[in-house]
């Protein structure tokens, strides 16, 4: 990416963020304009957030995070167990869980990940996918509901230098050719 357009895309974001409100996310990480977003969410360093993404309440987004186009993490926030009023009356929990999305995962295009998930570092969930319970790191899950159907890394000494990269310092773009 050129310099012009990382300025052009850092200067779009800084708009985007304090139109929004969004406090806690950070100065690279990227939300489409078409996605629905709550003030509440947190993404850390090159979270990417794509087109027509829709995020609910206390979602927090780790570093290098990408969701496709389509993701919605949804739920829990309707009461319904309340026999003597129908739901769009009951209004609206008063806690809703956390939802985490660990660093480097990839959510694929259309998964639906339920309120209160937490997706361990490194996971990939599928195109479609409807997750209902926690991931493991470094884990693949599709299906519905998802199950694992695969590990990120094909041996234990991958997981162990992509965890060492985790907790090293932010590579930035600009740097990704001097990293490698």
């Amino acid at each position: 990416m050129s310099k012009f357009r990382m300025f052009a895309r850092r200067s779009l974001m800084r708009w985007r963020r304090a139109r929004k409100g969004l406090s806690r996310v950070s100065e690279t990480a990227y939300i489409a304009s078409s996605a629905a977003v709550c003030r509440d969410l947190e993404a850390r360093d090159y979270a990417f957030i794509n087109a027509f993404c829709m995020l609910g309440p206390r979602v927090k987004l780790g570093r290098y995070s990408m969701l496709a186009p389509y993701v919605a993490i949804v739920g829990a926030d309707h009461v319904y167990n309340d026999p003597t009023l129908p739901i769009i009356f009951a209004g609206r929990p008063e806690s809703i869980p956390v939802t985490i999305i660990g660093d480097d995962c990839w959510i694929g295009y259309r998964a639906i990940i339920m309120a209160g998930v937490t997706i361990g570092d490194g996971a990939i969930v599928a195109a479609g996918a409807v997750v209902v319970k926690d991931v493991p790191p470094y884990s693949i899950v599709g299906g519905v509901p998802s199950r694992v159907i695969g590990s990120r890394f094909a041996s234990g000494a991958d997981v162990d230098r992509h965890r060492l990269m985790l907790k090293g310092p932010v590579i930035h773009q600009d740097l990704l050719r001097a990293y490698r």
